[in-house]
């Protein structure tokens, strides 16, 4: 036929039944074209910081990041870097939560790398919320007395 099906136009070793094994993936290596810059990132709980991936290859190298939702979002957590290109990559740490340490595993073209994250929790500040600033004691005359009232709450989890 004019053209014969795909599977034929493949060597041999590449054609595939349901009866044949898969051939193997190759394992991850060290041997990397991926730069990250920094290795390690140190931000509050809440903050953010930013890193960049940096392609050392003359060839195109796809990256994909894998990190704990529950502690970070990061953006883009995915993408295709163009030959000796660059990109940055924003880090935030999930505000309100305990200090953590972990990695952020970036997954290219047989290859895994990862950086170090610390997150510290932020020690909330310590203070009391009064109710109004004015205090309306009326007319008092020497030697008398009179009341007033304000309110004061504490609004942290603290003891004041």
């Amino acid at each position: 036929p004019a053209n014969p099906p795909l599977h034929s136009r493949l060597p041999a070793q590449v054609k595939s039944s349901p009866f044949s094994p898969q051939l193997p993936n190759s394992p991850p290596t060290t041997d990397t074209h991926l730069l990250l810059i920094p290795t390690h990132l140190s931000l509050p709980s809440g903050g953010e910081a930013i890193f960049r991936l940096v392609n050392q290859s003359p060839h195109p190298v796809h990256s994909d990041l894998s990190w704990p939702s529950s502690k970070l979002s990061i953006s883009p957590g995915a993408g295709l870097l163009s030959p000796h290109g660059q990109a940055v990559v924003c880090v935030q740490a999930v505000p309100g939560q305990a200090s953590w340490r972990g990695q952020v595993s970036v997954y290219s073209d047989n290859s895994v790398d990862s950086m170090e994250v610390l997150v510290t929790a932020v020690t909330p500040s310590t203070c009391l919320a009064v109710s109004t600033d004015k205090v309306e004691l009326g007319v008092t005359v020497l030697g008398s007395s009179t009341t007033g009232s304000i309110m004061l709450t504490n609004p942290g989890l603290e003891l004041v």
